[in-house]
């Protein structure tokens, strides 16, 4: 059934982080028949091929320099335009661009959609990022507040408000938004394209020299000294590693990024470079390859963020066995010993926690592989996923 309201998607980019979700979102609503305008900076050439196969189902770009000033002015120009020609609604995650786009759409009655995929100051409290804003206090609770007052203000002009994970309701909760605007859904899937393939296990692992009674430990994402929860994560994956006397346990770390070298140097001095591999960039359509094969995946990170990653729920639909953090919202995705396995990072013992996760008996690793892909399938499909998000877009 073809929507009778465009929908008008602003953010920064989309690719990377949380414009991966809601490009895949766009391109499913595009299949719903949604007619949709973009307005965006340009795709990087890495991302050409999702561009193009947006563009194929009729969405419209609208593109922006690579300057925050320049783009807010631009986007709301643009979104005036658009906006004067059509009965829209506006759908953004950032909460910086929505008080410049509210005066524009009280003007002409569209709705806006706030798509909150990160829990802001749980965030500055906990991540290696925020540590210099941190140290100054009066920098960190001016910061604080700022956020605060975004965050309220954005909500309160909004229509509705979209969240990933309860983490994220909660913080919005304890600022006093109404809970009649916010719908929890959950990101989603591609259950289809992230299914366990026995061929691609065989292919890569030939490749990459893994043999079939090799443990593989897989990883992935960019490794960049701007994203450093990532590289505590790689670097803790690779300590624990070491310590582990099993010549049959291997890494795979998939993705590029500025610090890969630093990391190949790390594996060097660790002893590890004939266990661990770096794939190097790989677009997102072969990731499933990868996936497939790996026997468990990575996603412990130093702090509890209030996310969770797709990579994540990508690995469980692989049937990935998944090691990630018993705190914040990986909790909600994975139950300890049913679909994944649950572990403090900070913990002493953590190469003997590994080693009881690799030991543990074969059929419960293939039945947590299991109930991991039909969580995935159960609950975090697009098919599930989409229903939820048009109900909230209709309601409006």
């Amino acid at each position: 059934m073809t929507a009778e309201k465009l929908l008008v998607f602003v953010e920064y980019t989309y690719y990377n982080g949380r414009g991966n979700w809601d490009r895949e979102l766009m391109k499913r609503l595009a299949e719903k028949g949604w007619k949709i305008e973009a307005i965006c900076c340009p795709f990087s050439e890495q991302y050409k091929n999702e561009e193009k196969a947006l563009r194929s189902l009729g969405v419209n770009f609208n593109y922006v320099p690579f300057n925050k000033i320049g783009f807010v002015t631009y986007s709301v120009i643009k979104l005036f335009n658009i906006l004067n020609k059509n009965n829209a609604i506006l759908y953004t995650p950032s909460r910086r661009l929505i008080p410049f786009y509210y005066p524009v759409t009280k003007i002409y009655g569209a709705p806006i959609v706030f798509s909150v995929q990160g829990g802001a100051l749980k965030e500055l409290d906990i991540m290696p990022e925020f540590k210099s804003v941190r140290d100054n206090k009066i920098h960190y609770h001016m910061k604080k507040n700022i956020i605060k007052i975004q965050s309220k203000i954005c909500s309160k002009i909004s229509d509705r408000i979209i969240v990933i994970s309860k983490t994220i309701e909660n913080e919005l909760l304890d600022l006093n938004v109404s809970n009649d605007k916010i719908e929890l859904i959950y990101y989603s899937v591609d259950v289809n394209s992230f299914s366990n393939d026995s061929a691609c296990r065989r292919t890569i692992r030939s490749k990459y020299g893994i043999s079939d009674n090799d443990v593989l430990i897989c990883f992935v994402g960019r490794l960049s000294k701007k994203v450093p929860t990532r590289l505590w994560s790689v670097e803790k994956l690779l300590e624990v590693v070491s310590k582990i006397n099993n010549n049959n346990v291997k890494v795979m770390i998939v993705g590029d990024g500025d610090y890969i070298y630093n990391m190949e140097s790390k594996c060097k001095k660790l002893g590890l470079s004939n266990k661990t591999v770096f794939t190097g960039f790989i677009s997102h359509d072969q990731i499933p390859f990868f996936l497939s094969a790996a026997d468990f995946f990575w996603f412990v990170m130093k702090d509890p963020l209030p996310t969770y990653g797709m990579a994540l729920q990508e690995a469980m639909s692989c049937e990935n066995i998944v090691i990630t953090n018993n705190s914040g919202s990986m909790k909600e995705i994975v139950s300890n010993g049913v679909n994944g396995f649950l572990l403090d990072p900070e913990s002493e013992n953590l190469d003997e926690q590994l080693i009881e996760i690799f030991n543990t008996d074969v059929k419960k690793l293939n039945m947590i592989k299991k109930h991991a892909r039909k969580d995935m399938v159960d609950k975090c499909s697009w098919d599930t996923i989409i229903h939820e998000i048009e109900s909230v877009l209709r309601s409006l």
